[in-house]
């Protein structure tokens, strides 16, 4: 009897130390498993870009009258590296070496990205007034920058943009040392095997024609030189001049003039070149040798925009001009 009662107690222990472990148990997995941590997410950074399209150099021209002109013109937009979920703000500063910076124009110096975007509006940078260059005799290269002034998030690695700006030397004449061998006797061949190509578009140029010493011209206005008329410009005991504007820069590589006959054409030519159309530069005198038509070929290919033709030599008493194609590239 005693066994039994013995049997029994230790059945109960055993019982009691069993819920005393599973309890224990319970109370060092600490109940409930605990709820997992929230994905970690980036802070955006914001950077600057090109726009698609936009060019990261340009060229000035410094003219012989000293005026540096050209226009600078680019767009850019700002980046972030990731969505943010409030808008973002971003200002900008723009410099560029040998001028002011109120010199260049933003068309906003701040933007705001919205909340759930990546990118900005186009921002257009313009600088059309580079007069402070004008007293840099020698060429030169400028660099635009735009960099980030302020934001509401931190800036990224590329936190500025440039451009390069290029201006030439200034020279008092943007015309070759023309010398004696500048003009030369050619032909259509030769003109044409070096890739110039005939141009006569007369009604296109503007023309002015005066003789040397007050003669009346006939025709001076609608004839065949301009294209406007039938007749050549012609006169008696006199020589005939003019002076053509292009209405545009050419680069030309040889003209030719046609009269009615050798005995109407002058014996000794000149002809002058002008970048602005009132102040010549010669390239030349030529001995015609009074043939009714030449071809008058450069030494090396001449950009301009204005030509002047002077009769300096006649063997007769009535001189006359028909016609002048150009030959260009």
């Amino acid at each position: 009897m005693k066994k039994k009662r013995f049997f029994y107690a230790f059945l109960a222990a055993r019982a009691v130390c069993t819920g005393l472990c599973v309890s224990c148990e319970k109370d060092n997995q600490g109940g409930e498993e605990p709820a997992p941590e929230p994905p970690a997410t980036e802070t955006p950074e914001v950077s600057l870009r090109l726009a698609d399209g936009s060019e990261d150099s340009f060229s000035l021209t410094h003219g012989v009258d000293g005026t540096v002109s050209g226009t600078v013109e680019f767009s850019f937009t700002a980046n972030l590296s990731s969505v943010s979920e409030e808008d973002v703000t971003v200002s900008f500063d723009a410099s560029c070496d040998g001028i002011s910076a109120g010199k260049i124009s933003l068309s906003k110096k701040e933007v705001t990205i919205p909340a759930g975007d990546s990118s900005s509006e186009n921002v257009t940078v313009t600088v059309t007034d580079w007069s402070e260059l004008a007293s840099v005799t020698e060429a030169g290269e400028y660099v635009l920058t735009v960099k980030i002034a302020s934001a509401s998030v931190e800036t990224g690695s590329n936190s500025s943009i440039e451009v390069t700006v290029s201006k030439p030397a200034y020279s008092e004449s943007v015309f070759p040392d023309f010398g004696d061998d500048f003009l030369n006797i050619s032909s259509e061949q030769l003109l044409t095997d070096a890739g110039y190509v005939v141009n006569t578009d007369y009604t296109s140029w503007t023309f002015n024609f005066w003789s040397t010493n007050g003669a009346t011209l006939e025709n001076p206005v609608d004839n065949t030189v301009t294209g406007t008329g039938g007749s050549d410009v012609a006169v008696d005991n006199d020589m005939i001049n003019f002076t053509v504007d292009f209405n545009e820069t050419k680069t030309i590589g040889g003209l030719y003039f046609q009269h009615w006959g050798a005995s109407y054409c002058p014996t000794v030519i000149r002809l002058s070149v002008s970048s602005d159309g009132e102040s010549w530069v010669e390239m030349g005198t030529l001995d015609k040798s009074s043939v009714t038509s030449v071809y008058v070929g450069f030494r090396e290919p001449l950009v301009t925009r204005y030509l002047k033709y002077e009769m300096l030599e006649i063997s007769g008493t009535r001189v006359d001009i028909m016609k002048m194609n150009v030959y260009q590239k």
